[in-house]
């Protein structure tokens, strides 16, 4: 029975959503279709730390993956609106080109990251192996600036700096123009 339960869980990835005396299913995957990523919806990405590690406050790293943000999404045709790195999370507010998807800028982030981090000594499990993704529809289409003060403001909120001007980390789309 050990046996059994230990198995289950390497071929779900440690989540089961099985219950004594029910037959193992695996965990119901739970994103958007395709259909969702048309017409070049911004996606709010949370890239999220293994184990929430505050693995961003080596100096060196926290620039690397600032400059990773606007190469992620050079890389996969994607629309960086803003972005900013945190201690131990990135959040990425992205549109994807027709058909793509955004979480590939999220995979492509990690991927750009972790190459640097290897040659800076960084070892072992850099990342949480899933991206968040929060469509926004109707936020940013009737107010933009909101929904990117929001994430620009991460910093301030965590009591890191006294406006998100200050954090050096903070990536804002040359086009757009934010006032404090």
């Amino acid at each position: 029975n050990g046996w059994l339960e230990m198995d289950e869980k390497r071929r779900s990835g440690g989540a089961s959503t099985r219950r004594p005396g029910q037959r193992w299913q695996p965990r119901k995957e739970i994103r958007l279709l395709p259909e969702a990523f048309l017409g070049g919806v911004p996606f709010l990405l949370t890239v999220c730390a293994a184990e929430r590690r505050a693995l961003l406050t080596d100096e060196r790293f926290g620039w690397e993956a600032y400059r990773a943000m606007p190469l992620a999404a050079e890389k996969t045709g994607a629309t960086l609106w803003c972005g900013v790195v945190m201690p131990d999370h990135t959040h990425l507010l992205v549109s994807a080109v027709d058909g793509k998807s955004p979480l590939d800028v999220g995979s492509c982030f990690k991927r750009l990251v972790t190459i640097e981090a290897r040659k800076l000594g960084h070892s072992g499990a850099l990342w949480q192996r899933r991206v968040h993704d929060r469509g926004i529809r109707t936020d940013f289409n009737h107010d933009p600036a909101a929904v990117i003060r929001y994430v620009l403001d991460n910093p301030v909120r965590r009591g890191l700096v006294s406006s998100w001007e200050r954090w050096p980390f903070s990536h804002l789309h040359p086009e757009i123009g934010l006032t404090p």
